[in-house]
């Protein structure tokens, strides 16, 4: 077995290029190992389980899961994170004689569990190699998660034409279609690491333990991201609510450090260093993060030799016309964010208004993106934007209302 892992294994797998193949090559080798009769796949997201649509799903095993989980079994796996084989406990099935229960944990989180029956008694399989068939598992699981992103990735993009395509005028869906898009672009770089780390695997290279290990880290950031779309893609129809302004920055920063890494800008930030964080307002959440992304990305872009990005947060008592002090009962937040980039020329600064005098396609967009973030903030939620340009770079600076 432990030859067939090193000579064969990533090589056979790796021609496989889809989920149900690579489902059928571990359910084989469990076959041949173990006399295996069924086999299922239930992957764990937020305390449920959830089935592969690619995978024939057996009526048998899912009833049985259920059994496992009422009785605790599931757990027990999860606690030892070793594969455990249990007498059957289905009465109305005579010829299966034991349950096998392959638990997947990445990153000290339950993933997924792999379910099988045999005809074999538990005290007639053979546990020889049962580590390495612990391990095949374990890859099977990863190659079918990235068969699954690349598959949720090309979904969430023809779902993004159609949302644009029919929602072109609304801010809130705008805001949302472009997020996905950004998000999406970020699985490219954890993709293409687990794939040169099944290359290195295969061929032998380095330590075989710390591949995995760094496959099961991008497989976990590919979930965040792949969690991020997904909610995002239910914040269409929501009502603007009361939000944490240093969550909504945060949350921000997420969805832009694929990018500010690509472009090698490094991010500052006062966030952690905060004494307050208790500062909420009123808001779509989704339309002030699709504003504060979109002045990063312009920033990003005013830096194509790389740079920094400051964004820091702090309130006052009034929005400020000028430099008399005022009093006021309204209290407001300021997000600042500045970058050492190319500083915006004066002439093409009006009324806080950045005119486009590039006509490319790809600039129509950013302006056509970038002026809708500032009615964003200045018309939806009555709030002020100012830009500050200078041969240091450029400031913007987002004002919005403190609720209590």
């Amino acid at each position: 077995m432990k030859e067939y892992i090193d000579n064969n294994l990533i090589k056979e797998f790796s021609k496989n290029n889809s989920i149900e193949n690579i489902f059928n090559n571990l359910y084989r080798i469990l076959k041949q190992e173990w006399q295996i009769v069924e086999m299922d796949i239930f992957l764990i997201d937020e305390n449920k389980k959830n089935k592969l649509d690619d995978i024939s799903s057996s009526v048998t095993l899912e009833n049985i899961y259920n059994e496992l989980e009422e009785r605790g079994l599931l757990e027990f796996a999860n606690n030892t994170n070793q594969i455990k084989i249990i007498p059957n406990i289905d009465d109305n099935i005579e010829q299966i004689k034991s349950i096998i229960i392959i638990p997947i944990i990445l990153m000290n989180q339950i993933t997924a569990y792999f379910i099988a029956n045999s005809p074999l008694n538990p005290d007639k399989i053979d546990t020889g190699n049962i580590n390495y068939i612990h391990l095949i598992a374990k890859y099977s699981f990863s190659l079918i998660s990235i068969c699954k992103s690349i598959t949720d990735k090309n979904s969430s993009n023809k779902k993004y034409n159609l949302l644009k395509h029919q929602t072109i005028l609304a801010s809130n869906q705008i805001a949302i279609s472009e997020l996905l898009v950004a998000l999406n672009n970020g699985l490219d770089i954890p993709q293409k690491i687990i794939k040169t780390n099944l290359e290195l695997i295969q061929k032998n290279i380095g330590d075989n333990k710390r591949r995995i290990n760094i496959i099961e880290e991008q497989f976990n950031f590919i979930n965040d991201i792949q969690n991020k779309i997904q909610k995002l893609s239910n914040e269409i129809n929501n009502l603007p609510k009361n939000h944490n302004i240093f969550d909504i920055v945060e949350e921000t920063i997420s969805i832009a450090n694929p990018i500010l890494n690509k472009y090698g800008i490094t991010l500052l930030t006062n966030i952690k260093e905060s004494n307050d964080k208790n500062i909420f307002i009123n808001c779509f959440n989704i339309q002030i993060i699709f504003a504060i992304y979109n002045f990063i990305l312009r920033s990003i872009y005013s830096m194509q030799d790389g740079g920094s990005i400051s964004i820091n947060i702090f309130k006052n008592d009034i929005f400020k016309n000028d430099n008399v002090p005022q009093k006021s009962d309204i209290e407001i937040v300021n997000i600042i964010i500045s970058n050492d980039g190319i500083n915006i020329e004066e002439g093409e600064i009006e009324g806080n208004i950045i005119a486009n005098l590039d006509l490319s396609q790809q600039k129509i967009k950013s302006h056509l993106l970038y002026t809708i973030a500032q009615n964003i903030i200045i018309d939806q939620h009555k709030g002020k934007l100012s830009i500050y340009s200078d041969k240091k770079g450029t400031t913007f600076k987002i004002q919005l209302k403190i609720v209590n």
